[in-house]
C-alpha cells in the first residue's frame, strides 16, 4: 500500500469512526436533551476520529517494544486500548457525558478486535519481509 493510498485509508477510517461512533453517542444519551445528545456525540465523534489516526501508530509502537514476548500482539492491542479508552474516558468525563460506559464500550470493544487484527497482520507482513531479505 502506498503512502497516498495508507493515508486516504485512514483517513477515510478516521471520518467512518467519526460518524458512526459520534452517531451512537448520540442516541444513548438521549435523555440529556438535544444539546446533551449533540455534546456527547461530538465528543465522541471527534474522539473517535483521532484515535482512529493514531491507534494503528501506538499499537506499531508497543509491538514493537514487546516484540520478543509470544503474546506480543495480544499485550500490545490490549496496552493500546487501554490508553485509548482512558483517553475516551476523560473526554466523557469533562464533556459531563451521563452514560459513559454504555457509550463508549462499544467503540473499546471494536477497537480491541481492530488491534488484534492489525497487530497479526502487521507481524505477518513484517515476518514476510523478513524472509524476503534472507532468501
Amino acid at each position: 500500500m502506498t503512502t497516498a493510498v495508507s493515508q486516504k485509508y485512514n483517513l477515510v477510517s478516521a471520518a467512518f469512526a467519526f460518524v458512526l461512533w459520534g452517531a451512537w453517542a448520540s442516541a444513548v444519551n438521549g435523555e440529556n436533551g438535544l444539546s446533551g445528545r449533540i455534546f456527547a456525540g461530538l465528543s465522541q465523534g471527534a474522539a473517535s476520529f483521532i484515535i482512529t489516526l493514531l491507534m494503528v501508530r501506538l499499537l506499531v509502537f508497543v509491538n514493537g517494544k514487546i516484540s520478543f514476548l509470544a503474546a506480543s500482539e495480544t499485550v500490545s492491542s490490549i496496552f493500546t486500548v487501554l490508553i485509548t479508552g482512558s483517553f475516551l474516558t476523560l473526554v466523557h468525563l469533562t464533556a459531563h457525558t451521563p452514560n459513559i460506559g454504555l457509550t463508549i464500550f462499544p467503540a473499546i470493544t471494536v477497537a480491541f478486535l481492530y488491534c488484534l487484527y492489525t497487530a497479526h497482520t502487521r507481524l505477518r507482513q513484517d515476518a514476510s519481509k523478513k524472509l524476503r531479505g534472507r532468501i
